[in-house]
């Protein structure tokens, strides 16, 4: 199926079921993002660890990313009093869909693999054995 047609029945499904245009419009955004980052986690491309470069841990999930890459994370407590921890894109990310997806009503189903889906929501009326709709 191509990415078009693909999207356009994702818009569709979501759209059925009440979710908002806008709302959809962002969890495609953000999945188009948790892809892009694991496909880069994968191959070790910029902003990932590949061996070659200066990386610093994320303080969430500790994998290895460039710092100028990393955004701060002011929803924690500063450590020593003016540290403010660096979190990562990818983590970043899966925060943004889920406060997004509380909002809709949905529950996100986030996967590391891009092989695969990266992002998947359900919607509340989906048994727990249902793979939900595929965003990413």
């Amino acid at each position: 199926m191509s990415t078009r047609k693909w999207r356009e029945q994702t818009i569709a499904e979501l759209s059925r079921a009440g979710i908002p245009l806008h709302m959809i419009r962002k969890l495609l955004r953000y999945g188009a993002t948790l892809h892009r980052l694991a496909e880069a986690q994968c191959n070790g491309d910029y902003p990932c660890d590949n061996g070659e470069r200066k990386v610093v841990p994320c303080t969430r999930c500790e994998s290895l990313w460039v710092r100028s890459s990393m955004v701060r994370d002011y929803t924690t407590p500063k450590i020593d009093g003016h540290y403010i921890p660096l979190i990562c894109k990818d983590c970043r990310t899966a925060e943004l869909i889920e406060a997004t997806c509380k909002e809709a009503g949905l529950v996100a189903d986030i996967g590391g693999d891009p092989r695969g889906a990266v992002l998947a929501v359900k919607l509340p009326t989906m048994s727990e054995h249902d793979r939900g709709i595929f965003v990413a």
